[in-house]
């Protein structure tokens, strides 16, 4: 029996144009009238989550969040934060030097002062989210050793990170779980950060069996909650590496795959649930 769905936004729950379809919204009404826990494994910060779903007029009072990729673990109703992890402004620092003799950008997110930018740049500029995120150019080189932050990016074409992913000092290997959330981004977390190790902790928080979840995600940053879910979906626009781990594959975030997915595992009354083409779910 599932007791839990975990979904990712951008992608997967929302269309190309960073919306919920009808099909997708009366999904998620459907599974919580059932008393299926919800909740939201975002790379986006708490906030952002929060004033997206409110402008999308979701209810998720009851529900949670896991926000910045592992960092931090959310109540909505209360914004309580159930568990969090960060890094200091001296591995930042690190960081941010090695990104710099790469020819990339840096930005970060301090619990003090919020999004850092080492200089505007249009790789850093889907963290601002239309505006929801206001932002502060720094010298990363001179970031407060004690200052404590959530994660640390290094922003730039996709050719940059791609070779300066396979030259990534041991030293900061050792210290930083490095996840690539967008072909133009290199994120650097807490070694305990991801979607998979967040759902675990609210999991055993919930008393929930990871064969009572269902998760859903199409990028890589998906890959460890899928596998720690006791049923993972990947959207038809999933990666190859995520169609190929996944249980399941639904429809495209496009074609209301979440939905799709969901009236197969949770069937509305007297039926009706669509039949999932392009899908290895069972019908």
């Amino acid at each position: 029996m599932l007791r839990l769905a975990a979904f990712d936004l951008d992608g997967t729950l929302f269309t190309s144009a960073s919306a919920i379809s009808p099909g997708n919204r009366a999904a998620l009404d459907h599974i919580r009238r059932l008393g299926v826990m919800t909740v939201i494994a975002s790379g986006r910060p708490y906030e952002v989550i929060r004033q997206v779903m409110g402008s999308l007029d979701l209810d998720f009072a009851g529900s949670y969040c896991i926000a910045m990729n592992g960092a931090a673990v959310m109540r909505c109703g209360d914004d309580a934060e159930i568990a969090g992890l960060t890094v200091t402004g001296e591995s930042v620092r690190e960081v941010a030097e090695f990104a710099f003799s790469q020819g990339a950008e840096v930005h970060a997110f301090s619990l003090e002062r919020g999004l850092l930018l080492s200089a505007l740049n249009p790789y850093s500029a889907k963290e601002f989210f239309g505006g929801l995120v206001p932002y502060t150019v720094t010298d990363f080189l001179k970031i407060p050793a004690g200052e404590l932050f959530r994660k640390v990016l290094m922003a730039a074409p996709p050719e940059i990170l791609d070779r300066a992913a396979g030259v990534v000092p041991e030293g900061i290997r050792r210290r930083f779980r490095m996840i690539r959330s967008l072909p133009t981004l290199l994120e650097f977390l807490d070694p305990a950060a991801g979607k998979g190790p967040a759902l675990e902790r609210l999991a055993g928080i919930l008393g929930v069996a990871p064969s009572e979840i269902i998760a859903f995600g199409d990028e890589e940053n998906d890959l460890d909650m899928l596998r720690f879910a006791g049923t993972g979906v990947a959207m038809g626009n999933a990666s190859p590496i995520l169609k190929g781990m996944a249980d399941y594959v639904t429809l495209t975030n496009d074609e209301d795959g979440v939905a799709h997915a969901l009236y197969r595992f949770f069937p509305p009354p007297g039926g009706g649930a669509p039949h999932l083409v392009r899908s290895r779910i069972p019908g």
